[in-house]
């Protein structure tokens, strides 16, 4: 039994999509009117059992719950990820690679690279930026950091109040309302206060070690795992025994990879092996 392409194809699939709130829940109105149209451009063919076109129009809703399941929304020409208990891991299409924190928003362009490498952050996260000649700038409130390639972690306060950004490789200029701008240096912490209109610039040797912590609340192991080798700058491959239903909760700080793996894998009995400086194998 076959469906013709192209009544499937004249769907207005995109009207019935910018109907999806954010939650995922639709309300009667919303159910009856996308089944209207998908019924009245299904092609069904007589006396014959037609269990085929509720199939495709269950796929059209699959497709619609899985965005919204990936706490992944379209708003006009950009992009939002929205992380809740647990952090989670993001690769830009530049190949820069974030991990948003817990309770953190991040919106960028979705032809993201092709004119700027700009986004906007709300709560914290940590940043692995990939070099290409362009800046690529976080604005998180009235907060600029701007950078080219490097590895730092920005942290603002859920009021707007407070910002601080860590650097951990590379140089990166901050600054509030395009203004008392400073550059930073692997190590140095810098913060700023709105309601003083104070900024703070300090160095701490342990920043060049990436003092960093991650908070996970029922995170796979397999998220866990992605987000140490960013941390490390390491490679980090699963065998046998490791899967997605086991997870993880707690704080974990920055030590060694060999550590840190170890610490994940422990619950669960699963040993760590140091192929070299850069890669590791847990099972």
């Amino acid at each position: 039994m076959k469906v013709k392409k192209e009544n499937i194809e004249n769907i207005n699939f995109e009207k019935l999509w910018d109907e999806l709130p954010v939650a995922g829940k639709l309300d009667s109105g919303q159910k009856e009117r996308m089944w209207e149209q998908i019924d009245l451009k299904m092609v069904r063919p007589a006396k014959k059992n037609n269990h085929w076109w509720v199939a495709a129009a269950a796929t059209v809703l699959m497709v619609a719950g899985s965005a919204i399941a990936l706490n992944m929304t379209s708003h006009s020409n950009y992009l939002e990820v929205i992380s809740y208990e647990s952090s989670k891991t993001i690769l830009l299409q530049d190949s820069t690679e974030i991990i948003l924190g817990q309770h953190s928003k991040l919106k960028y362009p979705a032809e993201f690279g092709w004119f700027n490498r700009d986004v906007s952050l709300e709560g914290n996260a940590i940043f692995k930026v990939k070099h290409n000649g362009k800046s690529f700038t976080v604005t998180s409130g009235g907060f600029k950091t701007k950078v080219l390639g490097t590895f730092f972690k920005v942290d603002m306060s859920p009021d707007y109040s407070t910002a601080k950004v860590s650097l951990f490789e590379g140089k990166v200029q901050v600054s509030y309302k395009d203004s008392k701008t400073a550059i930073l240096k692997p190590g140095d912490q810098w913060s700023y206060n709105t309601k003083k209109e104070l900024p703070n610039l300090n160095h701490q040797e342990n920043l060049t070690a990436k003092n960093v912590k991650l908070d996970f609340k029922n995170a796979s192991l397999t998220e866990v795992l992605k987000q140490l080798s960013l941390i490390y700058g390491v490679k980090i491959s699963s065998k046998e025994g490791v899967n997605e239903k086991m997870k993880i909760t707690g704080t974990f700080y920055y030590s060694t990879p060999l550590q840190s793996l170890e610490e994940m894998g422990y619950p669960f009995g699963l040993s760590v092996k140091k192929i070299n400086k850069l890669q590791y194998e847990i099972k």
